[in-house]
C-alpha cells in the first residue's frame, strides 16, 4: 500500500473491498442500461421501422433528464440517506426495465425510458458521495478513474453485443438482462456499509443550497462555459449517434439489397434464356442428312414428304420452296408447270 498523500493505483484501490463491490456494481449496472437503450433502438429501427425523429426521440427521452434534473438531485441527495438513496434507485430501475418486456406502445417506451433516467439522475450523484466515503482520500483519482472506465468501456461494447442479442433472440433478454444488472447492483450496494450524517433537508435549506450552487456556476465563466458546452456537445452527439442506425437501414442496407436484387434479376435472366434455348433444341426433330436439302436461307430444310422442320407444310407456302441445282424442286413447287416454262 501506498503511502499517505501518495496517490493509490488502480491495483490497490481495488483491493479495498466495499470499492471492488462498488465498482462492480457499477460495471453491470451501466452496461445493462446501455443493453436495454441500444436494443431499443435496434427494436425501433429495423423491426418497428420508425422514422428518423422517433429513433432520435429514444435518446432524448434517454438524456434530457440528466442534464435538467441531476443539477438538482444532487441538493436532495446530499440531505438524504446516500445506501437507501442507491438501494432505492436500483430497485425501480429495475422494475422499470422489467416493464419494458411487456409494452409495445412506442411512446411508453419513451415514458419508460424518461422515468428511468430521472431515478439514474438520483443515483448518480449518490454514487459520487458513496465513493468519497468508501475510498480513502489518496485513492480518489483511481476509483473515478475506474468508474469512467465502467462507463466509456460500457458504451464501446454494449451497442455491438446488443445487436446481436436483438437479431438472435429479441429484444426482450436485453431488457430481462438490465433488470437483472439492478437488482444485482442492489445487492452489492447492501452489503455496503456508508457512514454519512444527512444534511438538513428543511425546504429552506434545500433552496438555499441550489441558489449557492447556481451562484457558483455562472460567477465562474470557465465553469459555466465548460459545463453548458459538455452538456450542449454530448447531448447532440448523443442524438446524432442514433441516427446512424437510420443511415444504416435506409442507405446501406438498401443499397446492399438493391445490387443483390439486381444480380438475382441477371442471374434469372440469363437462366430462363439458357432453358428456353435447352428446350428449343430438345424439341427440335434430328434431321437425316439423306433426306433434307438445304434451304434458301441455309437454315433448316425439306425432307422428302415435302415438310420443312419446322413443321410448317411448304405445299402451303409458295415462298418456302428450296433451290436446288439453279431450279426448284417440283414436289417443292405450288405449280409444276413453271419449270416447263
Amino acid at each position: 500500500m501506498a503511502t499517505s498523500g501518495t496517490p493509490l493505483s488502480f491495483g490497490e484501490v481495488l483491493r479495498l473491498r466495499p470499492v471492488r463491490r462498488l465498482w462492480i456494481a457499477q460495471i453491470v449496472s451501466v452496461f445493462g442500461d446501455f443493453l436495454a437503450v441500444f436494443a431499443i433502438i435496434a427494436l425501433v429501427t429495423f423491426k418497428l421501422h420508425g422514422t428518423a425523429t422517433q429513433v432520435a426521440m429514444v435518446l432524448v427521452s434517454f438524456m434530457a433528464p440528466f442534464a435538467i434534473v441531476s443539477p438538482l438531485a444532487g441538493v436532495f441527495v446530499d440531505r438524504w440517506n446516500v445506501k437507501r438513496t442507491m438501494i432505492a434507485s436500483d430497485l425501480i430501475r429495475g422494475v422499470l426495465v422489467l416493464a419494458l418486456v411487456f409494452v409495445h406502445d412506442l411512446y411508453l417506451m419513451y415514458a419508460i425510458l424518461f422515468t428511468m433516467s430521472v431515478v439514474s439522475s438520483f443515483f448518480i450523484p449518490a454514487q459520487s458521495v458513496a465513493v468519497r466515503t468508501l475510498a480513502p482520500a489518496a485513492g480518489l483519482m483511481a476509483v473515478n478513474g475506474l468508474m469512467s472506465q465502467a462507463q466509456q468501456g460500457s458504451q464501446i461494447i454494449a451497442p455491438s453485443i446488443a445487436g446481436e442479442l436483438v437479431q438472435l433472440v429479441g429484444a426482450n433478454s436485453c431488457f430481462l438482462f438490465d433488470s437483472f444488472s439492478f437488482f444485482f447492483s442492489a445487492a452489492l450496494v447492501i452489503t455496503l456499509t456508508i457512514d454519512r450524517q444527512a444534511g438538513r433537508s428543511e425546504a429552506s435549506a434545500v433552496l438555499d443550497s441550489m441558489r449557492q450552487g447556481f451562484r457558483f456556476i455562472f460567477a465562474h465563466s470557465t465553469i459555466s462555459f465548460v459545463i453548458l458546452s459538455m452538456t450542449a456537445g454530448m447531448f447532440a452527439m448523443r442524438c446524432f449517434g442514433a441516427l446512424l442506425s437510420v443511415y444504416v437501414r435506409d442507405v446501406l442496407v438498401s443499397t446492399f439489397c438493391g445490387l443483390r436484387r439486381a444480380e438475382y434479376s441477371h442471374r434469372c435472366r440469363h437462366d430462363r434464356r439458357d432453358a428456353v434455348a435447352h428446350a428449343f433444341r430438345a424439341a427440335r426433330p434430328a434431321a437425316e442428312p439423306c433426306s433434307v436439302r438445304a434451304g434458301r436461307n441455309g437454315s433448316g430444310g425439306i425432307d422428302n414428304r415435302g415438310l420443312r422442320h419446322d413443321g410448317i407444310d411448304s405445299r402451303r407456302n409458295a415462298g418456302a420452296g428450296l433451290l436446288c441445282g439453279g431450279h426448284f424442286h417440283h414436289r417443292d413447287d405450288p405449280d409444276p408447270a413453271r419449270d416447263a416454262q
